[in-house]
């Protein structure tokens, strides 16, 4: 059974409770900005990896986008237009159940549910960890190597094949450069995948404020992809590798002008 939970708009990076509710801020109908959102939700995606998942404190830049993994619950707020999630990036399938297992441990009962950024993970794997965490949300990245090796027939027959039912997501991964040199290719990938699996689609890369968001808008308009979420990663960095607070609020209004008028985020 499927998760879904509509499309999202995507900020990832975020180390500190009062960060996210910088985002509630913008979309909270009881704040003073008067600002809300009607049809998309905001995911708020936390970065751990299995060096940070195993206690390492990471050093150098990186350390302001890696919060240490216990404080994860006291990060996530219970909204009802967020969806708190850990990107976990890991290349060790063989314990990946057991490393999920203990994210949603350390996510406490705020977390909404994973994105993972591993190769082709096993679908047992992820059954067994939906069997118990069924209301959690699953997400796949797809970075651009998977896509140079597969068609766009060849990727979707092989998400559906393993994925359908058991996925909510699938996010096209198109790494710093993002996605302003491949917009067509783009679509036809999300066209081949949307044609042959119920899941939910989304790209992340390079976008921010003033970067990319065209082309955004062009997927969601001109190539008919109304429901396709995005996410935010490189392009909200500060000079200091942390997520810039004042990039996120132009994010969030770019967001605004890119979705689609009657799907439209009302930021302030």
């Amino acid at each position: 059974m499927s998760n879904y939970k509509g499309p999202f708009i995507g900020i990832a990076g975020i180390i500190s409770q009062k960060q996210i509710k910088t985002i509630v801020a913008k979309i909270n109908p009881d704040t003073i900005l008067g600002a809300y959102i009607e049809y998309r939700c905001v995911m708020a995606g936390i970065l751990v990896n299995s060096e940070t998942l195993a206690g390492k404190i990471i050093k150098d830049k990186r350390k302001n986008r890696f919060p240490d993994v216990n404080q994860l619950s006291e990060i996530f707020l219970n909204h009802p237009k967020i969806l708190n999630v850990v990107n976990f990036y890991t290349m060790d399938q063989e314990n990946l159940l057991k490393d999920m297992l203990e994210i949603a441990k350390l996510g406490g009962e705020n977390l909404n549910g994973l994105q993972l950024n591993i190769t082709w993970p096993d679908t047992k794997t992820i059954r067994e960890y939906k069997k118990k965490f069924p209301n959690h949300i699953i997400i796949l990245e797809f970075d651009r190597d998977i896509l140079r090796e597969n068609s766009p027939d060849s990727l979707a027959n092989k998400i559906f094949g393993k994925y359908e039912g058991l996925v909510d997501y699938i996010v096209l991964g198109l790494g710093e450069e993002g996605i302003s040199l491949y917009v067509n290719e783009t679509a036809k990938y999300l066209r081949a995948i949307q044609k042959k699996t119920e899941i939910g689609l989304a790209v992340t890369g390079n976008i921010g404020p003033g970067n990319l968001l065209d082309e955004i808008t062009i997927l969601l308009k001109s190539k008919g992809f109304k429901d396709l979420s995005f996410s935010a990663d490189f392009g909200l960095l500060n000079s200091e590798g942390g997520l810039d607070m004042k990039k996120m609020a132009q994010y969030l209004r770019g967001a605004n002008q890119s979705t689609t008028s009657y799907h439209r985020v009302k930021i302030s």
